[in-house]
C-alpha cells in the first residue's frame, strides 16, 4: 500500500463532503447511469433478484385477488 494512502482517502472524503464535490459526484452519477451498460446491469439486477423481494405474484393472480376485494367491499 502506498505510504500516502490515508492521508488521500481522508482527503477525497472531505472534498466529497464540500459542496463543489457533492455537486460533481451528483452530476457524474447522473451521467454515469444514463450509460447503456449500466442500465442493461441494472435492468439484470432488478429481472434477476425480482422474486426475491416478498411476495410478488403474477399480475392475473393479482388482479383476481384485488377484484375480489372490491367485490366484497361493496357488498357491505
Amino acid at each position: 500500500m502506498h505510504k500516502y494512502y490515508e492521508s488521500r482517502k481522508i482527503a477525497r472524503e472531505r472534498w466529497r463532503k464540500t459542496e463543489h464535490g457533492k455537486k460533481w459526484t451528483q452530476d457524474y452519477m447522473r451521467e454515469y447511469r444514463a450509460r447503456p451498460y449500466v442500465k442493461a446491469k441494472y435492468h439484470e439486477y432488478y429481472v434477476k433478484n425480482k422474486m426475491c423481494w416478498g411476495n410478488i405474484k403474477e399480475n392475473d393472480i393479482l388482479n383476481a385477488d384485488n377484484t375480489e376485494r372490491f367485490i366484497e367491499d361493496a357488498k357491505k
